[in-house]
This record gives C-alpha cells, structure tokens and sequence, in this order.
C-alpha cells in the first residue's frame, strides 16, 4: 500500500483538527456570571512588585449605599463598613483579555479606573460552540429550512478556522470546513 504526499498531508490535518478539538473541548473555561462580581486576577508582571503604604490624607469614595443599590454589591461588600467603593468602570466587550488598573490621586483623593485591551496572539485556540436553525429563499424560487452546528476551533491572525454541519428538509447532511476573515 503506498502512501502519497495527499493522504499523508490529509491525515496530518486530520490529527491536528482532532488535538485541536479535543484541547478546545476539555480545556478550563473561566466562569464570570452576569449576577456575581467575581474578583480578577492581578496583571502577572505586577503579581511579584512589593507593596508599600503611602500617606493620604482623605480619600474621595463613591456614596456606598446608592453605589450597593445601583451595582447590586455582595452582602460581603455592602455589610463591611472597611470596605468602599473608590471608582467603578465598564469595559467593552473583546476577544481578547483587557488589563485595568484602578489609580488614586493622592493630592485631590480621586480614583480612575484605566483599561488597556492587550492584542491577540497570533494563535488561539477558541471552541466557540453555536446550534441554530435558518430559512432561505433562492433566486430560482426555491424555499428552505435547515438545522445547523457551527464550531469554530482556531485563529490565525484574523482567519477563523471552522467546523460546521448542517441538515436541511431534502433530506441532506452536510458537513464542512471553513475559513473565514474577520475584522
């Protein structure tokens, strides 16, 4: 049985979308829930700078009770009276991780909450899952409707590399892989 250079270079894609599969499947997924303010973890190069205590004279905080009530603060918060809102931000929604950094002017007592998005690697591994359903209408009159899965595993760059499958009324299954840009 001979092998050429096609089926060695199809099965070598072959294990690679499994490897990929399986990591994107099995992998932690870190869970941020839309009722709960979770702490974040610490920008890692600032993880291991020390500490030092800095004199301030006042601090100018953020009306706790209104603040509790507004943000919908944990018991642990809003019951601790050590505890104050100093500043409060909102980031836009991106792919990528975004470092924010909460800074105090020690003349005036003043916070500001800063963010930086960081870019995205040039490889991820995503998983991105989705299930829908569509209807279509041809130019040659024709009607439709299918049931589809879409996976999308990795990105390069802004190229998506995708999994998708659909099954249509015909009766007919497809399945297929996708490249796609995005921007």
């Amino acid at each position: 049985m001979a092998f050429n250079r096609e089926r060695i270079g199809l099965a070598i894609l072959v294990v690679l979308v499994t490897v990929v599969a399986l990591y994107s499947w099995f992998r932690p997924v870190p869970v941020v829930t839309e009722k709960v303010f979770t702490p974040v973890p610490q920008v890692k190069e600032v993880v291991k700078i020390k500490r030092v205590a800095i004199p301030v004279e006042k601090v100018i905080v953020v009306e706790k009770e209104k603040a509790v009530e507004a943000l919908k603060l944990p018991d642990e918060i809003a019951k601790d009276e050590k505890k104050q809102v100093i500043a409060t931000g909102e980031v836009d929604p991106y792919e990528g991780k975004t470092e924010v950094v909460t800074v105090l002017d020690t003349g005036s007592g003043e916070a500001s909450v800063l963010a930086r998005r960081k870019p995205l690697p040039l490889f991820d591994v995503i998983g991105k899952k989705e299930i829908g359903i569509g209807y279509e209408v041809s130019s040659a009159g024709g009607q439709g409707a299918a049931v589809f899965g879409r996976w999308t595993l990795v990105r390069v760059g802004a190229i998506y590399g995708t999994v998708s499958v659909e099954m249509n009324q015909r009766p007919e299954a497809k399945i297929r892989t996708e490249l796609s840009y995005r921007w």
